[in-house]
């Protein structure tokens, strides 16, 4: 019985990691498709299915160009970038 448990736990943990091993990260996405850069803009009606990866915000105090690269819901990749105040913004003493 303990035989029995031991395969099946062992093919199932097989079946998860080959599940994930699929999924492309962001750096495969954006070196392997070269995505064009799409400039955010308000008038743009975005179609975003999943979040794939979010650049991080520096610790600067300002307007800063970052980007996102996301899927839509046909599943084609974009890689977009808008721009944010930075983490570096202090008010009142306040962080």
């Amino acid at each position: 019985m303990k035989k029995l448990v031991f395969l099946v736990l062992s093919v199932a943990s097989l079946y998860t990691n080959a599940s994930f091993a699929t999924e492309a990260t962001p750096a495969q996405i954006r070196y392997d498709e070269t995505l064009p850069v799409e400039h955010f803009d308000y008038s743009k009606k975005l179609d975003i299915a999943k979040v794939i990866h979010t650049s991080v915000i520096p610790k600067v105090c300002g307007p800063i160009r970052t980007h996102m690269i996301y899927q839509d819901s046909t599943g084609k990749h974009h890689d977009l970038e808008y721009t944010v105040i930075g983490d570096g913004c202090h008010s009142n003493g306040i962080d």
